[in-house]
């Protein structure tokens, strides 16, 4: 079997006379590590703490959404209007052309 260990980096530098502690085997320190920090990230405290954090955001407006919806609003106007034009009799290739990019910013 192949065992790791982390080491002091001066050790591994400049000797053991940089550094007197001893390797630790790998396996035991990463799950130490990880069980420590699941203690941490999943305590009561940092929990209350994202949930303030979350409800903070959900409750801040979204600047993007009246953006989107005045352009969704203006597309719909294009699309309005070039459809009376086609009733009208103004079809031409532009036309089309013009129709199938207002729908898909629409879409979008």
């Amino acid at each position: 079997n192949t065992y790791y260990y982390y080491k002091c980096g001066n050790a591994k530098r400049h000797g053991k006379a940089h550094c007197d502690l001893k390797a630790i085997r790998k396996e035991p320190l990463e799950r130490f590590v990880v069980e420590t920090a699941i203690k941490v990230i999943f305590s009561d405290e940092i929990i209350e703490r994202l949930i303030d954090l979350i409800m903070e955001a959900q409750q801040q407006e979204n600047t993007r959404l009246p953006v989107l919806k005045d352009q969704l609003r203006d597309t719909e106007k294009r699309l309005a209007n070039l459809l009376e034009a086609i009733e009208q009799g103004i079809l031409t290739p532009t036309t089309k052309q013009r129709l199938d990019e207002l729908e898909a910013r629409k879409e979008a």
